[in-house]
């Protein structure tokens, strides 16, 4: 390849270092062949430059890091110290696995809360107030005719407190639990004593009681009596009997005279004397009363009660035993 000498414009061998016309001598510069190639970079370097600076308002800036980590842990050590003294409510503890939520005391305590409800007139309704030791009843047409029941129920005070017998209710149904008649007893019938301690013994009675319905005497019944037992609010009262005795009556029935004496220090203006009657079983025959008016504190009174109003059909000579309680007459509203 020849090259035109720049002196005197000849032509020259490629490489010659001088010129053989005109004596000039080459010098050569040794070219970077990648120096065009950064200098032909450098426009795409700067329209890259330009394109990041004009990027909108909110991109992304290495600066933005340190400044984002740095309100992130301010706020968390403010957060801490707001917490520090407070107490913790939402932490939960695995639940233990127990045999019973009850601890022993707790037990103990409710234990000696039922034994003072027991105690305070307040039996849970497992209690046992009363048991019927004996029962006997009778439906008949009496002389004029209309149709009358005998009752006697003996119950028992198996509580530890003393019971009040209230007004009871008669029913009697058919098989299938039908009414066919109901007892009014309150003229007629009664419960004595009205109030009886733990392990006594107290009696409803019906004695010649009409019944209402449409009963016959030949008809077979149920006898259903409903009994209102509960706890007496009252304290016995009770009055010493003494001189008893009993003598056969004008109509084959039994007469009970005897004295009361108000042991008391209070008068009382009407004691009621409740009188059982019991045969050679020691069952109830017939239960009967009467009131004795002006019992003072200290006074002995007499009495007489005849035993007419008792069972149709029990005669004097059924009579093997009989009890005369004189009590204060007593009444409880709840």
């Amino acid at each position: 390849m020849k090259m035109t000498c720049p002196r005197c414009g000849g032509n020259v061998p490629s490489g010659a270092k001088s010129c053989g016309t005109c004596g000039a001598i080459f010098t050569y510069r040794q070219q970077v062949p990648t120096q065009s190639a950064s200098r032909a970079q450098q426009p795409a370097a700067a329209a890259k430059t330009v394109q990041q600076k004009s990027k909108p308002k909110g991109a992304f800036r290495w600066w933005q890091i340190p400044l984002a980590l740095f309100i992130f842990f301010l706020g968390f050590g403010f957060g801490l110290s707001a917490n520090s003294g407070a107490p913790t409510t939402d932490k939960k503890e695995p639940a233990k696995t127990q045999p019973s939520s009850e601890s022993p005391e707790t037990k103990k305590d409710e234990s000696s809360q039922v034994e003072e409800n027991s105690a305070a007139g307040e039996p849970s309704e497992s209690d046992e107030l009363y048991k019927i030791t004996y029962q006997t009843h009778d439906v008949y047409v009496n002389s004029i005719g209309n149709l009358c029941c005998d009752v006697i129920i003996e119950i028992e005070n198996t509580s530890k407190y003393n019971l009040f017998l209230d007004s009871p209710s008669y029913d009697f149904e058919d098989s299938e639990g039908k009414l066919l008649g109901t007892s009014n007893i309150f003229s007629l019938g009664s419960e004595d004593p009205d109030i009886i301690a733990p392990g006594e013994k107290g009696y409803y009675y019906a004695n010649g009681a009409p019944v209402d319905g449409t009963l016959t005497a030949d008809m077979d019944y149920v006898f259903v009596p409903h009994l209102n037992v509960r706890k007496s609010k009252n304290d016995i009262v009770r009055y010493e009997v003494s001189d008893l005795s009993l003598t056969e009556g004008e109509f084959g029935n039994g007469t009970i005279t005897g004295r009361i004496t108000n042991n008391t220090d209070e008068d009382d203006k009407m004691v009621w004397a409740s009188i059982m009657l019991y045969n050679a079983d020691g069952n109830p025959i017939g239960i009967f009363g009467t009131n004795v008016h002006d019992v003072n504190a200290g006074a002995t009174v007499s009495f007489s009660a005849s035993a007419l109003p008792v069972m149709h059909n029990v005669k004097y000579a059924d009579i093997a035993d009989y009890k005369v309680i004189a009590a204060k007459k007593q009444y409880q509203f709840d």
